[in-house]
């Protein structure tokens, strides 16, 4: 019954795969309007900007907690939190 189980759970996963890989030979942009496409790009490059600036704050956070002496290990246990 397992094994029954299994081998109906994968015609479904073939028969889901078949649908979505099916496209009939149509382009992407027939498929997906071409302003969704720019809108999904433009999201993603502000995400990745976004992302950037982040990764460089947190970089100007531990350069200035590396290089100021006055910064005690429990400031720096303060910032860790």
């Amino acid at each position: 019954t397992l094994r029954l189980f299994r081998l109906l759970k994968l015609l479904r996963l073939l028969k889901l795969s078949s649908k979505l890989g099916n496209t009939g030979g149509r382009d992407i942009s027939e498929i997906i309007p071409p302003a969704m496409i720019r809108l999904i790009k433009l999201l993603f490059k502000i995400m990745f900007i976004a992302h950037l600036l982040a990764c460089f704050w947190f970089l100007s956070n531990e350069c200035i907690a590396i290089s100021d002496p006055s910064i005690s290990e429990e400031d720096e246990a303060v910032w860790e939190d």
